[in-house]
């Protein structure tokens, strides 16, 4: 009803639907429009594809998640294209192909400039009861930020839990091994004591002697306990090294065993890497002079790196005594000893630093050996390594 000169009139049915059409446009329009404005406030990209994955409209939020300069420049890509996953390229491909929905895909998307995002994707088939299958729609959302923090979380439960075990090592070390020698010196000062005057010249000179060395032998072990424990504390940032110069560096370090024990040392080709160029160091001089130690001939020492696309193993190989496959996992323990002092010099903290060195650079280290057929310790160090602050390295200890 209108109001004219004549009073009220009816409106004919198809003006009123005219009408009606426009106000439903025009709230349609006010609609759209806020919910772009909604997903480019909230960096939500949108799009609407093909069955075959091409996109045919994309949002701003979008392009920018994707590192393309404009949403016009993603007509026509395919949205399969941009993950960085093979096997989740098919999975998306597939879902569009059957006309399926696919909901809270987690995938790494490889920007043009070389970067990676974390993103979780939704996409969902339009269908109209006419024409069938129109096209998909879907949402993209940044969650890198999220996936970031979820790995630093990850990173400090792992060190919670090293640290727990260091404390049980420590607590192991403090009522065993360092008791051991202070046992002995109190042992010895009570010898002195309850002889007194009228204990011989050699004896008293022996028993002196005794607890000296055994204050030296708790000092060394009190020295490398701290230096296992500083790998954390006092490591350095990560820089890139070349790999070949840090093992040139730690045969340096070892040249008068290698010249006594006449021992050959070779490497092959070795990567640059982002590390702590001096825990390095120390972790090629410690597997390295294991092998010098530990030797049944004159040594021969080979170091070689295997690189793959996120990681690079190395190994050391040698000629010397091997190990009891049982002992593979325990030489890696901090003083663990699988002979004498007498029979090889050491605390037996080598491994257990090496070990401590790789869990540090976000890889793991192990060991493949037969009794007398040599050894071959192998590591591995991520190629994309998050930066540590830190100080000076630890001694290196045998």
């Amino acid at each position: 009803m209108v109001k004219g000169s004549a009073g009220y009139v009816e409106l004919p049915a198809a003006v009123r639907r005219v009408i009606e059409r426009t106000a439903e446009q025009r709230a349609s329009r006010e609609g759209l429009a806020l919910f772009q404005r909604l997903t480019e406030e909230l960096a939500l990209g949108t799009f609407s594809a093909v069955a075959d994955g091409r996109l045919t409209a994309a949002n701003h939020a979008l392009a920018n998640l994707l590192g393309v300069e404009s949403e016009e420049a993603l007509i026509g890509r395919n949205i399969a294209e941009f993950l960085s996953d093979a096997a989740l390229q098919a999975q998306v491909l597939a879902s569009l192909s059957r006309g399926r929905t696919l909901r809270d895909l987690e995938a790494g998307v490889r920007r043009p400039d070389g970067g990676l995002a974390w993103v979780r994707m939704a996409l969902w088939p339009v269908v109209d009861p006419a024409q069938g299958l129109v096209r998909f729609e879907g949402a993209v959302e940044d969650i890198t930020g999220h996936r970031k923090a979820e790995r630093e979380l990850s990173e400090r439960a792992a060190a919670l839990g090293r640290s727990n075990v260091d404390l049980q090592q420590f607590a192991y070390v403090i009522s065993h091994d360092l008791q051991e020698p202070l046992q002995l010196i109190s042992r010895y000062a009570r010898l002195l004591a309850s002889n007194g005057a009228g204990a011989a010249g050699g004896d008293s000179k022996r028993y002196v002697t005794n607890m000296v060395q055994c204050a030296d032998r708790m000092q060394v072990m009190i020295n490398d306990v701290l230096a296992y424990s500083r790998v954390d504390t006092q490591g350095r940032p990560f820089q890139s090294v070349d790999l070949a110069e840090v093992v040139q560096q730690a045969i340096a370090n070892l040249k008068a065993a290698i010249d006594e024990t006449g021992a050959q040392v070779s490497w092959d080709l070795l990567p640059v890497l982002a590390v702590d160029g001096a825990q390095m160091v120390q972790l090629f001089q410690n597997l390295i002079g294991n092998a010098l130690k530990f030797r049944r001939e004159r040594p021969a020492v080979r170091i070689y790196a295997v690189e793959d696309a996120d990681r690079v193993t190395f190994a050391v190989a040698d000629n010397g005594i091997g190990i009891s496959p049982e002992h593979l996992e325990r030489v890696f323990g901090m003083f663990q000893r699988l002979h004498t002092a007498a029979e090889y010099p050491g605390t037996g903290i080598g491994l257990a630093i090496c070990k401590r060195i790789v869990e540090r650079h976000g890889g793991r280290i192990w060991a493949v050996s037969e009794v007398g057929r040599g050894s071959t310790f192998c590591f591995t160090i991520p190629r994309v390594l998050k930066p540590v602050s830190g100080g000076v390295a630890p001694e290196t200890k045998g």
